[in-house]
């Protein structure tokens, strides 16, 4: 049972590793580029100027501070007071409008901080 249950494992990372392996080299192909080239995953991630692959860019930094505040704040309205539900809406609507607007106060923030810009918040 767990041998099969491994096996399933293995065959869904392969199918996954596999499509995005297609998914870039069909982005290579529309931007004529050469998917060989060694930089060409970090360019299509976001992540051209990162000194290293795990150095976050801009775009995971303001996902995980968001995510970080919305736990925060459900832990808070579970143990003090549910009127901390506010910020997680807070949270929530700052991120949709920045999905529409493409403005982000805490994205400006961080690109004068120096960190690397990623592709949704250029």
């Amino acid at each position: 049972m767990a041998a099969q249950l491994e096996n399933k494992r293995l065959r869904r990372a392969t199918a996954t590793w596999l499509y995005l392996k297609w998914q870039i080299e069909l982005k290579c192909k529309a931007w004529g580029d050469d998917p060989s080239h060694e930089n060409h995953a970090l360019q299509l991630m976001g992540t051209e100027g990162a000194t290293e692959v795990n150095e976050m860019n801009i775009d995971r930094l303001v996902f995980a501070f968001a995510g970080t505040f919305i736990l925060v704040s459900l832990l808070l309205s579970q143990f003090h007071s549910a009127y901390w539900l506010w910020m997680t809406a807070f949270v929530g609507a700052n991120m949709l409008q920045a999905s529409l607007t493409g403005f982000c106060p805490l994205a400006m923030i961080l690109k004068k901080a120096g960190k690397v810009p990623g592709c949704a918040f250029n």
